[in-house]
């Protein structure tokens, strides 16, 4: 199995890059080789590289510089998934695509569940929730993860 991993370098996908080789050969694409801004270039990378399943674990996760650059935000957040889906059903592929839980208004008084209705209170959780209605629209074969209070060894976080 060929798989596109996104994001190699960020905390997710520097941890899926470590993992994912057990399931097959793993193409991994940081924005030096993909600028997840070029629609031409992320379908002339799919193409090039034929996946059966791409991991797209890339975002713009800044949430108080997105509130600056949505424009931005939103390109990498909801219009490159989109177009990686897009060129995934292309190709009989499937998507595994990180989201977040900014989604959500954050107001629930219980744990959300994929049944709650999304309401993003800020530019990050729109440009997310976006990527996730692109993901969905394209037809393919999707799974949508919400993560939320990511942390690792690596990268800037709560933690460290």
């Amino acid at each position: 199995m060929r798989i596109l991993l996104t994001g190699p370098t960020g905390q997710i996908g520097s941890e899926l890059r470590r993992a994912l080789p057990a399931l097959g050969e793993v193409i991994a694409v940081d924005r030096a080789q993909m600028d997840l801004t070029d629609p031409k270039g992320i379908r002339k990378m799919m193409r090039s590289i034929g996946p059966d399943l791409v991991v797209n674990a890339a975002g713009y996760t800044d949430v108080d510089c997105a509130e600056r650059e949505e424009e931005l935000a939103h390109r990498i957040n909801a219009t490159a998934p989109g177009i990686l889906a897009q060129e995934a059903s292309r190709l009989g592929s499937a998507i595994i695509h990180y989201s977040t839980d900014y989604v959500f208004n954050g107001r629930a008084t219980s744990p959300y569940t994929p049944k709650d209705e999304p309401d993003p209170i800020n530019a990050y959780g729109r440009t997310k929730l976006a990527g996730e209605k692109a993901v969905s629209a394209s037809g393919c074969a999707s799974l949508i993860i919400r993560t939320s209070w990511v942390y690792g060894l690596r990268g800037s976080n709560f933690l460290s």
